[in-house]
């Protein structure tokens, strides 16, 4: 998917000219524009993740699905930090855009799991599902 390359450069242009907009307005305390800095501030972690096994536009639903999942707080809010997932089909990677060290954390040792290969000594799933209580 070459669009995929593209849609990233397109986001951070996006970002880019709002977070420009942004810097030199005064903020009113709790607004959307106010939350919108502190999330700026934070770091923005972009790795790649180039998979050996699993096809990245199959890992990019789960993961995308994943990731949305976590981005939810207790209680059912959303949360305002966003995590976005982009398959690369040229490169068979997928490219994590986030704010969140721990989603990011989790989302890594969950494609290293699904990527692994599957054999009879390193099984995808466990022999007997796991019931709640175990």
């Amino acid at each position: 998917m070459r669009n995929s390359v593209a849609t990233v450069a397109v986001l951070f242009v996006l970002m880019a000219g709002a977070a420009d907009r942004l810097r030199g307005q005064e903020v009113a305390p709790g607004t959307v524009a106010e939350i919108r800095n502190q999330e700026e501030a934070r770091p923005l972690f972009m790795p790649v993740f180039r998979l050996q096994n699993a096809k990245a536009a199959d890992m990019q639903q789960v993961v995308g699905t994943i990731a949305a999942w976590l981005a939810e707080k207790p209680g059912g809010a959303p949360s305002q930090v966003k995590t976005m997932v982009v398959a690369d089909v040229r490169t068979n990677s997928l490219i994590i855009l986030t704010r969140n060290r721990e989603d990011l954390e989790r989302l890594a040792e969950i494609i290293r799991r699904l990527d692994a290969v599957v054999t009879e000594e390193n099984p995808a799933l466990p022999a007997k599902p796991a019931q709640p209580g175990e």
